[in-house]
């Protein structure tokens, strides 16, 4: 932090493709690289994933789906220093969470919970230096799917799969932890629970199989 009265560095601001984009936008996340990842609004008023990384410059996260994949990526909201970045999109009729990886170019659908949440909509809201990723399930809350009321909060891995988070954790009885809002690189989870009748923040960690 400067000194008081110490001049300081103005904020860089990273402005969209000229074509096809409003201009309104936000970065929501950076890693400790200074990638940085969220959205820019397109012409049509839908909202598009973006990434800038210092080596790649900004990246519609739409531009590394393939043609006819279904996916319409709709805002970033983690990121990496392995430069994975995840949010959520539509996929088809279903609003999704995804995991794009910025070098291998790849986007991975993470998949859904058992029913009766298995036509929820999911956002993932975090990734740690592992990979694992932490998010939430629960039904949209605008006509967007923008904001979720939420239902329960998921894990992802390679090696799980997408699973419910409230078995990776001992949860006190009558609670549920239905948001995961961030993960640490220890596999420490922070979010909200509920007891059905007032929400609680948590920290959790977690006991990976």
């Amino acid at each position: 932090m400067a000194a008081p009265g110490a001049a300081t560095p103005p904020p860089s601001f990273v402005p969209p493709p000229a074509a096809g984009y409003a201009g309104d936008g936000g970065a929501l996340t950076v890693n400790d690289l200074g990638d940085m990842a969220g959205f820019y609004t397109l012409t049509s008023g839908q909202r598009s994933a973006m990434a800038w990384t210092s080596g790649g410059g900004l990246v519609d996260l739409n531009d590394l789906v393939p043609a006819g994949s279904g996916w319409a990526l709709r805002m970033a909201l983690g990121i990496n220093d392995q430069k994975q970045v995840v949010g959520f999109g539509l996929h088809g009729t279903d609003v999704r969470a995804f995991r794009a990886d910025l070098k291998t170019g790849t986007v991975i659908d993470l998949g859904a919970l058992p029913a009766p949440l298995d036509h929820a909509a999911y956002q993932a809201w975090a990734v740690n230096a592992h990979g694992h990723i932490v998010g939430t399930a629960g039904t949209p809350a605008d006509a967007g799917n923008y904001h979720l009321l939420a239902d329960r909060a998921f894990f992802f891995s390679d090696a799980t799969g997408l699973v419910d988070l409230n078995t990776l954790a001992t949860v006190p009885p009558g609670w549920t932890l239905v948001n995961a809002q961030d993960i640490n690189d220890g596999d420490e989870v922070v979010g909200f629970a509920t007891d059905g009748k007032v929400r609680r923040a948590y920290r959790a960690r977690l006991t990976l199989p």
